[in-house]
């Protein structure tokens, strides 16, 4: 993609002159073959998804970082879509579990914020990246697991982490029936 787009409006020819009292909007700045990058037309905050399945996937997703950003740092609700066509693969679950993430230089503590039986969204400090390889420690149950960074949302330093496996290593004791393997 040669020029910025704003989802669910006409492209945009110059997204660096904006009128303050705009609503903010996501330009999707460029993409290739495995992610999508955009950019808030207000604050050009960057976002990134990675592309797993679909490329209507990953711009969900990216509207969901996006929707994110907007409450957080405009103290707005924009109104985009977000709701991906495909059912999950696993129910997701409300859960703060201790964790650490290594990767190859460097380990952080962390903690989740929902997790599944294929991966989580994570809150911690660390310098990741979309496509980063990283083995994931829960504290808690002692277990570890390899995993990738398919979501990032650096201002609020929350990343999704997919597993290489789908399995239960948050400990969750009576588990959604979707979660049986």
């Amino acid at each position: 993609m040669g020029r910025d787009t704003a989802i669910g409006s006409a492209p945009a020819s110059r997204p660096d002159i904006l009128e303050s009292s705009q609503e903010p909007r996501l330009l999707i700045s460029h993409q290739d073959s495995a992610h999508i990058y955009g950019v808030c037309s207000l604050c050009e905050h960057r976002l990134h998804a990675f592309i797993r399945n679909t490329e209507q996937q990953a711009r969900l997703l990216l509207n969901r970082g996006f929707k994110q950003h907007c409450r957080g740092r405009h103290e707005m609700v924009v109104s985009i879509p977000t709701k991906v066509s495909t059912p999950r693969r696993s129910t997701r679950i409300a859960a703060d579990v201790l964790i650490e993430i290594q990767g190859e230089r460097f380990a952080y503590a962390g903690e989740t914020i929902t997790v599944n039986l294929h991966g989580a969204l994570v809150r911690i400090a660390a310098p990741l990246k979309l496509g980063d390889r990283i083995t994931l420690h829960v504290h808690g149950t002692g277990r570890s697991a390899g995993a990738a960074v398919v979501f990032a949302e650096y201002e609020a330093s929350q990343f999704g982490i997919e597993l290489d496996c789908p399995e239960n290593i948050w400990g969750m004791a009576d588990p959604p029936p979707d979660w049986m393997t």
